[in-house]
């Protein structure tokens, strides 16, 4: 008896042994999850306040040259004040270099934007030039003008032009070839700067999330690990626990959750598994849902458009188009642009049943599938045209008034092509080439 004694104190020691370094293995391994995931999140922020420094380098230039032909167009010392105040207290251009320059250490994006910024500083002179011969052609009091165009010199050529050629030199100034080359190379250089900001986030991106998923394979086999020792110790020493840890056994292959019973020792365990079950069917929802809904709208993607559409014979199809969103875009900016597709997306999931699928299949173009409506439904698809193109046009919220492009296929139209996609994409440019705002069935 004393020898088996002895020999059950040892397995125990050892059993525990084992458990206790499968423990700190997993908590170092959830450390370093823990690591991984911060270091994701401070990639994403440093990638997001990158793209967004980007868009405020363009957006200042672009500023900059708006006000500067208003004030040349119609000669109204407002555009020239908020031309400079721009220049000097905004800065939106100075402050979104400073920003790349803290957020990143790659060269090639850093020198791109500051060859951008160098550029626009070109533009500035001749703005500023253009401004000056306005002021003089208006015979203005030039001490209310900033420093600059105080300090502006004007050819003797200029200064013997009359009023109106002088006039007409600074809109040749701003509105020419020259100038419109200019901007253009701007805009291009900021496009390949977000290329490569992209890219470069991306590949950190992925590396992180390789990392984190492997730490994750990790932690499954540890825990599983962690499991047979508690099994083990169990039936060694503790075998009126056998009952609790056969259903658990169960409950696991079946990837449920564990009942909070039995031994406190037990009771651990089974939170433990909870909380990582937890986070694994967490992780699995998210990337399911991920691989399927538009990221900005929350509306199924392309792919399962396909897919459903693909599979589904008594479906109805409506294509929408918001009419102008580039327009929208260079206008209001792209958050504006951003609200508006959200605002879309908002007003055909509350106008569409659930059974429904609505879409974001592009840029501004959107999608639905009625299933189980046809032609004898047409009354029904027609009244939820009309109440989706009187909500977009609603701006009591704030957001600039949108108007509708809608091309519908039914599920049983006559004469039908060989996709009802491509009917439904007739219809649509039908509808367009009606003048916007209207919809159009396939005939």
């Amino acid at each position: 008896m004393g020898k088996a004694k002895v020999k059950s104190r040892v397995l125990n020691a050892y059993t525990i042994t084992v458990f206790v370094l499968l423990t700190v293995l997993f908590l170092v391994g959830s450390v370093r999850i823990s690591r991984t995931y911060r270091s994701l999140n401070s990639v994403i922020d440093r990638h997001t306040a990158l793209q967004s420094a980007a868009y405020e380098l363009q957006q200042g230039s672009d500023y900059l040259t708006e006000q500067v032909r208003l004030f040349v167009i119609s000669q109204k010392k407002e555009y020239c004040d908020n031309f400079f105040e721009e220049v000097n207290t905004t800065r939106r251009r100075d402050v979104a270099i400073e920003v790349i320059e803290a957020n990143t250490e790659n060269e090639n994006i850093r020198q791109i934007l500051e060859n951008t910024l160098s550029y626009s500083n070109e533009l500035l002179k001749t703005e500023e030039y253009a401004v000056r011969l306005v002021a003089e052609s208006i015979n203005d009091d030039l001490s209310t003008y900033d420093s600059a165009i105080q300090n502006t010199v004007l050819s003797e050529a200029d200064l013997q032009l009359s009023p109106e050629a002088q006039l007409e030199k600074a809109r040749e100034l701003l509105f020419g070839d020259a100038y419109l080359d200019q901007k253009t190379r701007i805009h291009s250089n900021i496009n390949i700067a977000l290329d490569a900001i992209l890219n470069s986030t991306n590949e950190e991106k992925e590396a992180l999330r390789a990392s984190y998923r492997n730490l994750s394979g990790i932690q499954n086999f540890l825990s599983l690990l962690a499991l047979i020792a508690v099994v083990v110790f169990i039936l060694l020493f503790r075998g009126h626990y056998v009952q609790p840890l056969l259903k658990f056994t169960r409950l696991m292959e079946k990837k449920e959750e564990l009942p909070l019973e039995g031994s406190e020792e037990l009771q651990i365990f089974a939170s433990t598994y909870n909380k990582l079950l937890e986070q694994i069917q967490s992780d699995q929802v998210e990337l399911t849902y991920e691989a399927s809904h538009d990221s900005l709208t929350g509306l199924y993607n392309r792919k399962i458009f396909d897919d459903v559409r693909n599979t589904m014979s008594d479906a109805t199809m409506l294509l929408i188009d918001i009419d102008n969103f580039k327009g929208i875009n260079d206008t209001y900016g792209h958050d504006i642009g951003d609200q508006v597709l959200q605002k879309l997306a908002r007003i055909l999931k509350e106008n569409f049943r659930s059974e429904d699928y609505v879409c974001r299949i592009g840029g501004d173009e959107f999608a639905v599938l009625m299933l189980h409506v046809n032609s004898s439904l047409k009354y029904l698809v027609e009244n939820k045209i009309k109440s989706i193109s009187a909500a977009m046009g609603d701006v009591s919220d704030g957001l600039p008034f949108n108007s509708l492009s809608i091309g519908v296929a039914l599920a049983d139209r006559e004469n039908p092509g060989e996709d009802i996609y491509v009917d439904c994409d007739k219809a649509l440019y039908e509808a367009k080439e009606a003048g916007r705002a209207t919809y159009r069935f396939y005939q």
